[in-house]
C-alpha cells in the first residue's frame, strides 16, 4: 500500500512536468492564440448577425486576452451605444481609434457618439481629420477596409471552392 502513493505522486510530477514543458516551448501561446481567434470569429460571426448579447460576451472574451484588435473595440462600441452606455462606448470607440488612426468607421463612430454626449467640438475635430485625410492628393485606402475587402474575396473563393470550381477561388485569391 505504501508503494501507490508513492506511484501517484511520481505520476503527478511526471504529468506536471509533461503539461507545462509545452509552455516553454511556446505551444501554451500557440493555442491561446487559437483560441482567441475562435472567440473573434464566434464574436463577429454573431454581431452581424445582430446578436449583440453573445457578441459582447465573446468579444469582452478577446479583449481579456488582447487588445490589439481594433474591429473588436469598434463593435463593443456600437454595442454600447446601442444599450444607451454613451460613456463605455466612447471609451471603446477611442481605444480603437487610437489603434487605428485611420479607422474611419471607429472614427465616425465616435464623433456620432461625442454628439449624443453634447461633445460637439471634439466631434467637430474628428470630423474635420476625415475631410482633411480624404481630400489630400492620391487617396490613401484605409488598411481596415482593404483588410476587409481581402476577407471577402477570401470568402468567396472559399464559396467557389465548396461548389467545385477551383480556377474560379484561385483566380478570385489573384
Amino acid at each position: 500500500m505504501k508503494c501507490r502513493p508513492r506511484f501517484f505522486a511520481k505520476s503527478w510530477v511526471f504529468h506536471a512536468r509533461v503539461y507545462t514543458f509545452p509552455r516553454l516551448l511556446g505551444f501554451h501561446t500557440e493555442r491561446m492564440d487559437d483560441h482567441v481567434k475562435q472567440l473573434l470569429l464566434l464574436g463577429r460571426e454573431h454581431y452581424q448577425k445582430r446578436e449583440l448579447d453573445k457578441a459582447e460576451y465573446l468579444l469582452r472574451q478577446v479583449v481579456a486576452e488582447t487588445d490589439r484588435f481594433a474591429d473588436v473595440f469598434d463593435m463593443l462600441g456600437v454595442i454600447s451605444h446601442s444599450k444607451g452606455d454613451f460613456g463605455q462606448a466612447e471609451r471603446y470607440f477611442e481605444k480603437a481609434v487610437s489603434l487605428n488612426p485611420n479607422y474611419t468607421e471607429a472614427q465616425l463612430n465616435l464623433m456620432v457618439t461625442y454628439n449624443d454626449l453634447g461633445k460637439y467640438d471634439a466631434a467637430r475635430q474628428i470630423y474635420s481629420q476625415i475631410r482633411h485625410r480624404g481630400s489630400g492628393g492620391p487617396a490613401k485606402a484605409d488598411p481596415f477596409a482593404k483588410g476587409k475587402i481581402a476577407n471577402m474575396h477570401a470568402e468567396i473563393s472559399q464559396a467557389y471552392l465548396d461548389a467545385g470550381m477551383q480556377p474560379e477561388a484561385v483566380q478570385e485569391l489573384e
